[in-house]
């Protein structure tokens, strides 16, 4: 992503004139460098609603709060007017310790972008816009499926992507589950979906607010009782898109009509899968449990759930911390009791595999990855 290296190098370059100014003769007359950290900090806060959560970007932008928090009292001085010259003042090592840890935060966000921009796949895959009249919602979906003949009928895969990052990380096993014999059927909804996709390209971004609700409900779901909630509206979100794509699928409402197609290819309708991340395979899960979703869905054999602990199982109540006995004197020792307590107080935090006795419906857990996606798809089709 050229556009995020020219930021990043923008952020940094913002950081380090302030920082260098005690060593530079020529920037002591410069009063507005003050406000460059300031700049760097918005520039870099604004990145994550405009390009989804980069990880890469987390030190960096922990290296502007903490210069913004030093730089509080040039600023004050600035804007009451009064002359600012303690800059000069500034303790050298503290300038080079400050100046080492720039270059490892700018660093390792620039490395860790990736190489190039991956297009999202075009061959053999259609966009639809369906509508649900009764939540006045509009999801964007993408049907992958094979432009050569097939020998049979394909089942279908009906892939739940992540909320975090929605059809843009799932492409690419959208496209190995095609290649495995599949028709592949995933979406993204705008103002839920970091990020919505509609069928001309353009990309729809959560609101800010949402943004944090959503880090809430990923970080602290189990834990606190209003990132549960929040989990809990995710859950629920992703089971009504579940529900009604299924509906129309029934009735092909709104889906292309591959059966006389591109190549002619087919598509098995009465045997269908599902896989969800996160909340979709939490929704999963609760619907699955539900006798009247089994009985409304005959065409569904089986679900995959991939990372999705079930927030909606847990009761509206915040955990109390771990406590650890003053004994434990020994470091290593009280280390590993935290650990294990935390991981304890987090009643679901992954969906174990089990089998399910309603009906035929099979359940799988499994990693996320393209190379478990093409395993797990010669598994269910033998």
């Amino acid at each position: 992503m050229p556009e995020l290296v020219v930021l990043e190098s923008l952020v940094s370059l913002f950081l380090l004139l302030p920082l260098i100014r005690p060593l530079v003769k020529k920037l002591w007359p410069m009063d507005g460098l003050v406000w460059l950290p300031v700049l760097a900090l918005a520039i870099t806060i604004a990145i994550f609603p405009a390009y989804g959560f980069r990880p890469e970007c987390i030190p960096l932008l922990l290296y502007g709060i903490i210069l913004n928090i030093m730089n509080i009292p040039s600023l004050m001085s600035l804007l009451a007017h009064l002359k600012n010259d303690d800059f000069r003042e500034r303790n050298r090592g503290l300038i080079f310790f400050l100046f080492v840890l720039l270059i490892f935060t700018a660093g390792t966000a620039i490395y860790f972008l990736p190489a190039r921009d991956t297009a999202l796949l075009a061959d053999g895959v259609q966009s639809v816009t369906l509508s649900d009249d009764v939540r006045q919602e509009k999801l964007f979906v993408r049907v992958y499926t094979a432009e050569a003949v097939s020998a049979e009928p394909r089942p279908v895969m009906l892939l739940i992507p992540p909320v975090t990052g929605s059809v843009l990380v799932v492409d690419r096993i959208c496209g190995a589950l095609r290649d495995q014999g599949f028709t592949v059927i995933t979406w993204s909804r705008r103002d839920f979906d970091l990020a919505a996709l509609d069928g001309q390209g353009q990309i729809f971004r959560l609101p800010i607010q949402d943004l944090f609700a959503l880090f809430r409900a990923n970080s602290r779901g189990s834990i606190s009782e209003a990132a549960n909630e929040a989990g809990r509206f995710l859950e629920t979100g992703r089971g009504s898109d579940i529900s009604f794509l299924l509906d129309a699928i029934k009735i092909h409402r709104g889906l292309p009509d591959f059966d006389e197609g591109p190549g002619g290819a087919t598509i098995d309708w009465t045997c269908i899968f599902a896989a969800g991340y996160g909340a979709g395979g939490a929704a999963l899960l609760s619907l699955a449990g539900t006798p009247e979703f089994i009985a409304q869905n005959p065409a569904l054999r089986g679900i995959i759930t991939v990372e999705s602990p079930p927030l909606s199982v847990l009761k509206g109540e915040d955990r109390p911390p771990a406590v650890i006995s003053p004994q434990d004197t020994n470091w290593i020792h009280s280390l590993w009791t935290g650990v294990s307590a935390d991981t304890a107080s987090a009643v679901y935090t992954r969906t174990k595999s089990f089998s399910c006795r309603t009906s035929s419906l099979r359940v799988t857990d499994c990693t996320p990855s393209a190379s478990s996606a093409v395993s797990l798809a010669e598994d269910l089709r033998s």
